[in-house]
């Protein structure tokens, strides 16, 4: 058609052009792929596909608005954006792109398709910069998606979550725990925070991480009881705080309700912590506290674990 000829001289002069014209050329792309009418979208899609393979304009600039075409009610537009983002998407540089699709991924109010794009495309993305202030917020953002409402949201971010904790060998970055949510965020947070600290990973900096970590403990089921205390005093070892980090965590057992419920917590906490630092340890510990500060559950649970520790035992 007569359009479809119009377009290509236009694409083959603006190619040519050395006025520096195409700097003027990429918002007015960018608004129409936002907001333009179909036909309008398509030949935009089609300028920046060629603006991008001609390499004088990377397809970033524009990778919010071809998202946002994946809602696009005509079938030939969408199929099109999703082969044009497929065959790019591994070329884009990949700090900007995951700050953009990482914003993405977190705007409820984007369209459901658009986000559980933006989520697909993280575990690529953080492999390929694992140790990363971007990486360390993807995964952040990643981990609220998992107690999303929409169950298509957490579905996709539970497989992105399942990919990325795959190649944790190669990612470092330390988890912020206010994207904690929910239950399943939580789990994987700690997940994450375990295997950080392990390999020496430091918090040094985090305000108030340690107490945070505290109650979700005192919160936490108790299958994630273990891992917790595992982060807590690995932290604390790093900050040599060992003993006033456990004594704060004796304090806040000792202060919990003496239900049947937190009775099974303390005392699941208490034998972790036997496990984790021997007997002789957490007995040395618990003799520094005046027994006018604990409640008797908390001496009775405590004296039974550490005599029942291996490393008191007497043959």
């Amino acid at each position: 058609s007569v359009t479809e000829h119009l377009n290509c001289l236009l694409k083959d002069a603006i190619l040519d052009d050395r006025s520096g014209c195409i700097d003027s050329i990429v918002p007015v792309l960018e608004r129409v792929l936002l907001r333009g009418d179909p036909y309008s979208r398509h030949f935009a899609l089609s300028w920046t596909r060629l603006l991008h393979c001609s390499n004088r304009v990377s397809v970033i600039f524009a990778l919010p608005a071809i998202l946002s075409m994946l809602t696009d009610q005509h079938a030939d537009i969408t199929v099109n954006v999703r082969s044009f983002i497929e065959s790019v998407r591994h070329q884009l540089p990949p700090g900007s792109c995951l700050r953009i699709i990482t914003k993405i991924a977190a705007d409820r109010g984007q369209a459901s398709v658009v986000r559980q794009t933006a989520l697909k495309w993280m575990p690529d993305l953080v492999q390929k910069i694992p140790t990363s202030a971007e990486s360390a917020l993807a995964i952040s953002i990643l981990l609220q998606c998992l107690d999303d409402p929409y169950e298509q949201i957490s579905n996709t971010a539970a497989n992105s979550h399942q990919e990325i904790f795959k190649a944790l060998k190669d990612i470092c970055v330390p988890i912020n725990l206010d994207s904690v949510v929910g239950p399943r965020s939580q789990t994987a947070a700690l997940d994450y925070l375990l295997v950080y600290v392990r390999r020496g990973g430091s918090l040094t900096g985090h305000q108030n991480f340690q107490q945070r970590l505290l109650r979700i403990l005192l919160e936490s089921p108790f299958r994630e009881i273990g891992g917790i205390l595992e982060i807590v005093i690995r932290i604390a070892i790093s900050q040599t705080s060992l003993m006033s980090t456990l004594r704060d965590l004796i304090r806040a057992i000792n202060c919990s309700r003496e239900s049947v419920l937190e009775k099974k917590r303390c005392t699941v906490i208490v034998n972790c912590l036997s496990d984790l630092l021997g007997g002789h340890a957490l007995f040395n510990i618990v003799s520094t506290l005046p027994c006018s500060e604990l409640s008797p559950m908390t001496i009775h649970t405590m004296m039974l674990a550490i005599f029942l520790s291996d490393s008191l035992l007497v043959f």
